[in-house]
């Protein structure tokens, strides 16, 4: 995709973040998966491929552009300033962490008063992301 062709509508529009890198980028793609079955348009900046605006900015206009993040919050990573506009950005949000011991949620994260959702299989991640697309339509 190109920032300058965002697919969908505002009102579709899932922005999905979380660490883009390693084993953890696989459940974005399942959130992905989710998001598409039930009729929204999923947006991973790493599908953009687009080398202007940087990164960062880059990030931050496709959010703005989404009525709905979901966050997999599960490692460390650069969707910390992301979760934090999504509160400048009335975006509604879902922040989601997979339950491994070597897991420990930032109190950062914990601070910005987000209720945190647990999950320890996919079908569990799929079934939090289904609730909360159900819950805001």
């Amino acid at each position: 995709y190109s920032i300058n062709r965002i697919p969908g509508n505002w009102v579709e529009r899932v922005f999905i973040g979380g660490n883009y890198s390693g084993e953890r980028v696989k459940n974005l793609f399942e959130i992905k998966k989710v998001v598409e079955n039930k009729k929204y348009i999923p947006i991973i900046a790493l599908e953009f491929n687009d080398t202007e605006p940087p990164v960062h900015d880059h990030s931050l206009l496709l959010l703005h552009n989404c009525k709905y993040a979901i966050f997999d919050v599960s490692a460390d990573s650069g969707y910390l300033m992301e979760v934090e506009r999504t509160l400048d950005y009335r975006t509604k949000a879902l922040l989601v962490y997979e339950e491994i011991p070597e897991f420990r949620i930032t109190e950062m994260i914990k601070s910005l008063g987000f209720e945190l959702k647990k999950f320890s299989s996919i079908e569990e991640l799929h079934n939090l992301v289904e609730d909360f697309i159900k819950a805001n339509k």
